[in-house]
């Protein structure tokens, strides 16, 4: 049995930060909201960006290649704000299936 249900070692590997950025953004979203106007997108990423250069600093990996861990991070809290908003199924959403299946179908005819 862990010690503990959130420690480094769970944040540090993608579901624990999907985890903990779906659960922040749950507990603030309505906070946020009266605070300002802004589109939650922007609250994930911002939650997705902070965790991920938390973890980097815990785990040392900004001491060595600064250029290369910020590039990381940038491109690590892309993906973990795409999951923690179900963004898969918001980049699906906006396909036309009907229109793509013909253009393929057209290709292999």
């Amino acid at each position: 049995m862990p010690n503990g249900f959130i420690t480094i070692d769970v944040i540090s590997i993608f579901p624990g930060m999907v985890m903990v950025v779906s659960l922040l953004t749950q507990f603030t979203k309505k906070t946020i909201d009266k605070l300002f106007v802004n589109r939650t997108e922007y609250v994930v990423y911002f939650y997705s960006l902070a965790l991920c250069f938390f973890v980097s600093y815990y785990k040392g990996e900004l001491a060595h290649g600064l250029i290369v861990a910020i590039f990381l991070n940038l491109l690590n809290a892309v993906i973990v704000s795409l999951a923690a908003m179900k963004g898969y199924e918001k980049i699906l959403s906006k396909v036309d299936y009907d229109q793509y299946s013909q253009k393929v179908l057209k290709h292999k005819l």
